[in-house]
């Protein structure tokens, strides 16, 4: 999937990817891999790393820093 294709993406397809990407890479935590592609990679803004971290709890998946 290209860079631009990720920035695209509404918040919410954006979560559905952190999750099959976290499943995928076997780590099976999805704020980790948001923080990969916000922070390691530079993919994503601050900004959308933040509507992600809201996105991924309000579906009950806890924050990696709890």
């Amino acid at each position: 999937m290209l860079n631009e294709e990720i920035v695209a993406m509404s918040v919410s397809e954006y979560c559905d990817l952190l999750i099959s990407m976290a499943e995928f890479n076997g780590h099976n935590d999805p704020h980790k891999t948001n923080w990969d592609y916000c922070r390691w990679h530079g993919v994503i803004s601050e900004e959308r790393y933040e509507e992600a971290i809201a996105e991924l709890v309000s579906r009950g998946i806890d924050s990696w820093d709890n």
